[in-house]
């Protein structure tokens, strides 16, 4: 039926779609086997691109907790427990808690002393070695620190 015919009511509207389901990203266990920066950048890629699928708190961290595995899950378990005094309230309290234990709290450092040691040695392929500068050269730059990357000891 028509608009005219049926009254002027609308037919229902069909359902709206969701997002094509991003692959999920492989889980966290200890930040080391899985960079823990490339997790969390994946997760909340995940999170932003996939919105419609995890519309609630309780999915957001539901699917944060379905991502990590052995010490990861350990960490977030206690403040996912009903009796507990300070709950997360969504997954950003999760990663944001995750942060404090897996981050690289020395990653300037880190970067600084890499790119220092970074030389072509006899046998390496150029490539290779382009491949680690140009690497280590986008953390200098996303990190700020260029300037500072030959005028501070390590």
């Amino acid at each position: 039926m028509n608009a005219s015919m049926d009254g002027g009511q609308n037919s229902p509207m069909p359902p709206a779609r969701k997002s094509a389901k991003i692959p999920d990203p492989p889980t966290l266990t200890d930040g080391k086997v899985l960079r823990f920066e490339d997790w969390l950048l994946l997760m909340n890629q995940n999170l932003a691109a996939n919105a419609d699928h995890f519309d609630t708190p309780q999915l957001r961290m539901a699917y944060v907790a379905s991502r990590c595995e052995c010490k990861a899950h350990k960490h977030i378990t206690p403040r996912m427990r009903d009796d507990v005094l300070n709950p997360y309230i969504d997954s950003k309290d999760m990663l944001d808690h995750l942060k404090t234990i897996y981050s690289d709290l020395n990653r300037v450092a880190t970067v600084k002393h890499q790119f220092r040691q970074l030389y072509i040695k006899i046998g390496d392929k150029f490539h290779d070695s382009l491949s680690e500068f140009l690497y280590l050269a986008t953390e200098a730059v996303s990190r700020k620190m260029i300037g500072r990357m030959n005028s501070t000891p390590s």
